[in-house]
């Protein structure tokens, strides 16, 4: 998801959305189901410089890092 910075609006991210480096003040968040899901969606989109993941599980987290 990704705001329009013509209309402050949020947009649900397309996947080509995913492929593209913003240069900008733009994130796009994608929801996922589980620590593998996002693991994977940030091996293949990823520009390994600024992923992150939000969770509330200890676990998760330092398996990401």
């Amino acid at each position: 998801m990704f705001r329009n910075k013509k209309n402050n609006k949020y947009k649900r991210s397309l996947d080509e959305d995913w492929e593209k480096e913003y240069l900008d003040y733009i994130i796009a968040v994608k929801v996922v189901s589980n620590i593998n899901e996002a693991i994977e969606h940030i091996q293949r989109y990823g520009t390994k410089h600024s992923e992150a993941i939000i969770t509330e599980n200890f676990t998760n987290a330092n398996y990401f890092f």
